[in-house]
């Protein structure tokens, strides 16, 4: 990596597996409305760790380069960029408003990735919570790209 050439910021995003896996066709993941201020800061390119939530394992299960974002709730007549919970076939009562799209996704769940983190917040910041995880989440994403593939949509 040239000095100039800037790394990029790498996140940590706690999902369910089921939703998760019914948005892997439209590259999209659902938050709520409290997670907008976070993924504002997000930029195209910055590299999205999907962790499992703690009661099913704690591990990483994918990685992608965030694209960008929409409020659903900014499209009040049709939605255009965004999809309802009822379209997504998410389970919740909740609001998943802002979504956020992707590309480039790599499912590693295989390679058990074990980062369980105790904190209350949906969305990490990797460097802030590097020193908690036993794996360099920056040389794992070097080498994903390079010896797997990302996934494809069938």
């Amino acid at each position: 990596m040239s000095s100039k050439q800037q790394r990029a910021t790498h996140y940590i995003i706690r999902i369910q597996k089921d939703n998760f896996d019914k948005g892997i066709s439209h590259m999209l993941w659902g938050l709520t409305k409290q997670n907008e201020g976070m993924i504002k800061k997000f930029e195209e390119g910055d590299i999205i760790w999907f962790m499992l939530n703690k009661n099913e394992g704690g591990k990483i299960y994918a990685c992608a380069e965030f694209t960008e974002y929409f409020n659903r709730n900014n499209e009040p007549f049709f939605t255009v960029n965004s999809r309802t919970n009822e379209e997504m076939g998410w389970d919740s009562e909740k609001d998943w408003c802002i979504q956020i799209k992707y590309r480039n996704l790599y499912i590693v769940e295989h390679l058990n990735l074990d980062i369980i983190i105790q904190h209350s917040a949906s969305i990490l910041k990797y460097e802030t919570f590097k020193d908690r995880i036993v794996y360099d989440l920056y040389m794992h994403d070097e080498n994903i790209k390079f010896y797997l593939k990302p996934y494809v949509i069938n």
